[in-house]
């Protein structure tokens, strides 16, 4: 199945500088750069390039046009796993709403640096979007990656309330087999329908500087590049989306390189190569 690349630019639900609907044009800028082959799989990582979502500025606009492409990427292909590139985290809970009307067993695994779980009562953002999916659709929900000292005690209380277990970034540097964490045990075969986010501030701040909370105890890109491509072989995965690049936030441009090489790891895993149309 061929994976077709589609851009969300929004971030009218971050609470903190606009900047990550910038973040489709830049990354897809490196993802040129970037031989598709990989000499690890011995194939190549390629994709149909795909569209930019035309958005308004209101939440429901993002619902509406994400809901939209949901129906025609399906139409195209039922079987092909939603790829989508953010935008701030908004997209993910505009993806998670659109895919449970489908798949209604939808669990979701956020690569994160921190809990987005601020108060579900309040107005979708890109704090709160987690805790809103589990509680509005609900989703059940696994954060792995978490750093240490950017989450308050009441986030973590809001957590343990909701059943979203998580795990922090030091267990996944410490077990080098992602299958024998106990969080992951219950997605295995046969587990439920699955949807991957990869918040950039997953990352060690060194390797993304350009996104809303950059973690001085993230992941290295090659040990995330692990647990995410182990992550990419469970079965049932429905949708994977990358956000929070903000170039605004990056000059350099070096978060946007790691995401596109991350997004990489995702065509190569999820997808076969198109016949048609190079990236």
């Amino acid at each position: 199945m061929a994976l077709r690349l589609l851009g969300v630019p929004w971030d009218q639900t971050s609470p903190g500088p606009k900047g990550a609907r910038l973040a489709p044009e830049a990354v897809r800028r490196e993802l040129s750069t970037l031989f598709p082959y990989d000499p690890v799989r011995e194939r190549a990582a390629a994709f149909l390039r795909g569209r930019d979502l035309t958005l308004g500025e209101e939440p429901r606009d993002l619902l509406q046009e994400v809901a939209r492409a949901v129906d025609q990427e399906e139409r195209r292909d039922p079987e092909a796993p939603l790829l989508l590139l953010g935008g701030d985290q908004g997209v993910t809970y505009a993806a998670l709403s659109s895919l449970h009307r489908r798949f209604r067993d939808l669990a979701v695994i956020s690569l994160d640096g921190s809990l987005d779980l601020e108060d579900p009562t309040g107005p979708l953002d890109a704090r709160n979007w987690l805790a809103r999916a589990v509680k509005d659709l609900p989703v059940t929900a696994t954060v792995l990656g978490l750093g240490r000292f950017l989450g308050s005690e009441e986030t973590f209380r809001r957590a343990r309330e909701l059943g979203v277990s998580w795990v922090p970034s030091v267990h996944l540097r410490e077990r080098r087999d992602p299958s024998a964490l106990p969080e992951l045990k219950a997605l295995l075969e046969p587990g439920p329908d699955l949807y991957l986010s990869v918040d950039v501030s997953v990352l060690d701040a060194s390797s993304a500087p350009g996104c809303a909370n950059p973690n001085p105890d993230g992941l290295p890109p090659g040990e995330l590049g692990g647990v995410l491509e182990f992550l990419l072989t469970l079965p049932r995965i429905r949708g994977f989306d990358l956000c929070e690049v903000n170039p605004a936030r990056d000059p350099l441009g070096t978060t946007a390189r790691q995401a596109a090489w991350l997004l990489s790891l995702g065509i190569s895993r999820l997808g076969d190569p198109p016949t048609g149309e190079a990236p």
